[in-house]
């Protein structure tokens, strides 16, 4: 049926996807993995914001790790899930700038906050 789908969507977009059947596999598990993680994150997260017994240091610490957690899934995974799929594996160059930018955002404010942390006293 995914296959169907997959085939489905191909001829109606006009897309070169690649219909292996190990890549449609693993394609299905890892979409599995990803909606696996959204779904547990998600519970803690309301669970720790309805429940007010559960508003303590340790648990908000707990909740922002699971909004951490799905910034980070959903960085990788609809990219990771894409490259499965399609025959051609390119990276724009927008991802690149935005790649670079971020590596200068965090590398600067490591360098300048509080002086350099690379250096020993």
């Amino acid at each position: 049926m995914v296959v169907k789908i997959i085939t489905t969507m191909e001829q109606q977009l006009g897309l070169q996807l690649s219909c292996d059947h190990q890549q449609v596999t693993l394609f299905v598990l890892t979409l599995l993995c990803y909606s696996v993680i959204w779904l547990v994150n998600l519970i803690i997260i309301v669970t720790i914001i309805v429940d007010k017994s559960l508003h303590e240091p340790m648990y908000i610490f707990l909740c922002n790790l699971c909004i951490n957690g799905l910034y980070g899934t959903t960085g990788f995974y609809p990219k990771f899930l894409h490259d499965l799929l399609w025959t051609t594996h390119l990276i724009s160059v927008n991802y690149k700038k935005a790649c670079c930018l971020f590596f200068k955002i965090f590398f600067e404010d490591w360098d300048t906050e509080g002086g350099s942390r690379l250096k020993k006293d």
